[in-house]
């Protein structure tokens, strides 16, 4: 609670700057005088009162709390301290009240609409809106796996008016704007960014175009960001490749496999969707080998299958060695692919 108080003060105190320190003087100057007047007019029937005690009962007076704990019992201590002291409280509450909620408010509302300037950091980078559903999948994907499952996810799209409330739900922030302007990016917090998912911002010609566009903006911004680029012309892969995404993934370009596999072995697409997915079934995860030395495929396939862990092959660099067989001998830089319940862990071993 003190916490979501002070980051509303962080964001009113810039905005209102002038009038909250007018209405704070005036606040702690009425406590003053509060605490004066009912020293002054209480003492004398109540020497023990203590100044602690007047402070504390010009504070309770002016919040109209009333604990009833100490008041005051002379004419003057009632009609000259206590009743202007209680209205001029309560407005100046009421004030500050209201200050509080309209800025809550518009801040959440400029949040929705991806008006605001974020603060995160580690975080991913979906660009553009396709639909609802599209959207929204590629998210509950991204919080099902461990990896990703607690890192800020930033949605930027210069069409989108709103953020949907399945988003939000999901703690999705919101960026409205050309994901390819500096500017925008920078709200996003692209420099500090861990990730980014470029989706395809629509299904004609120049879908690839509002890509690449994209893709070269943020990786100018930050170099050392993971970008994950999605590419609807097959002929168009090698040149989102050379533009510094680091992988691209042409859902096209898969499609003919599919189909043709799935005459000759009905059943591979259920189990690429299973091995694709999150959410369900087991996962095809790449991990890192390290500290590892003249051990053979065989002996990576033995180490892992003790975990629980179907072992497929070997990524080399961009190259991916699907069983290369016993004897192929295992690099210090490889990586494993596997088949399992959820990530592995690194593998180091001496």
């Amino acid at each position: 609670m003190f916490q979501l108080l002070m980051q509303a003060f962080k964001k009113i105190w810039p905005q209102k700057h002038s009038e909250i320190s007018k209405v704070l003087l005036l606040f702690f100057a009425l406590v003053a005088l509060g605490a004066v007047g009912f020293q002054q007019f209480e003492s004398v029937s109540h020497p023990e009162l203590t100044w602690g005690d007047s402070i504390w009962w010009a504070i309770v007076t002016m919040t109209t709390v009333g604990y009833g704990d100490l008041f005051p019992t002379t004419t003057y201590g009632r009609y000259l301290v206590a009743i202007p002291l209680m209205l001029i409280g309560i407005g100046i509450l009421g004030y500050l009240l209201s200050v509080l909620a309209s800025t809550l408010i518009e801040s959440r509302s400029k949040e929705i609409k991806g008006m605001s300037d974020l603060n995160v950091e580690s975080h991913i980078l979906l660009v553009h809106f396709q639909s609802h559903n599209r959207n929204l999948d590629i998210i509950h994907e991204l919080r099902h796996d461990s990896k990703t499952r607690d890192l800020p996810i930033v949605l930027i799209d210069e069409n989108l008016e709103q953020l949907p409330h399945d988003f939000i739900k999901l703690s999705v922030h919101f960026i409205r704007g050309n994901p390819s302007k500096e500017s925008v990016l920078n709200r996003a917090c692209v420099k500090q960014a861990k990730y980014a998912l470029v989706l395809a911002a629509n299904n004609n010609s120049s879908a690839d175009d509002h890509t690449l566009a994209a893709a070269l903006t943020i990786e100018s911004l930050n170099k050392s960001i993971f970008t994950v680029a999605e590419c609807l012309d097959p002929e168009r892969v090698e040149l989102m490749r050379r533009s510094g995404c680091d992988s691209v993934v042409c859902v096209a370009g898969m499609a003919s496999s599919f189909l043709v596999q799935e005459i000759s072995d009905p059943g591979v697409q259920a189990v690429v969707s299973e091995l694709s997915s999150n959410r369900f079934g087991q996962q095809v995860y790449i991990t890192a080998i390290e500290q590892m030395q003249d051990w053979s495929f065989a002996e990576l396939q033995s180490y892992l299958q003790k975990q629980g862990y179907l072992v497929l092959g070997v990524q080399c660099g961009d190259e991916s060695r699907i069983n290369p067989g016993n004897s192929f001998i295992i690099n210090a830089n490889d990586q494993a692919i596997c088949v399992g319940a959820q990530r592995p862990a690194p593998i180091r071993i001496s």
